[in-house]
């Protein structure tokens, strides 16, 4: 069997950590929280879930952010190599183009060769 085209290689990355950290803080807290364990006051009370989700956000963001990043750089190789394959074009066009004119005069010397000898093919 063939391998595939391009694998995916992920790395787990700081702010993947965070987001997960803060994640499972969140779902421990809450699971705490409605097991009647935890008992804090109001101020508390939603500051660990307001700090956990921010800090999941900011582990998400931070993941998109770089995932952006190598779109962009894959798309800046992708337009070079367009651009390269732009030039091979219209090189080949012109190789194309000279062929034809050599063509074109071929043709009309061996119409003025027949004329010469006197003879149709």
């Amino acid at each position: 069997m063939s391998e595939p085209a391009f694998q995916l290689e992920r790395k787990i990355t700081f702010w993947q950590v965070v987001f997960y950290v803060s994640m499972a803080t969140v779902a421990l807290w809450l699971i705490l929280k409605l097991a009647g364990i935890i008992k804090t006051p109001i101020w508390l009370e939603y500051g660990v879930p307001i700090g956990g989700f921010f800090f999941s956000v900011l582990g998400m963001y931070k993941e998109i952010l770089g995932d952006i990043h190598k779109v962009a750089i894959s798309v800046t190789k992708l337009s070079g190599r367009v651009d390269t394959m732009a030039r091979g074009l219209i090189k080949v066009e012109n190789k194309v183009e000279h062929l034809e004119s050599n063509m074109f005069h071929i043709k009309n010397d061996m119409v003025l060769v027949k004329k010469k000898i006197g003879t149709d093919f």
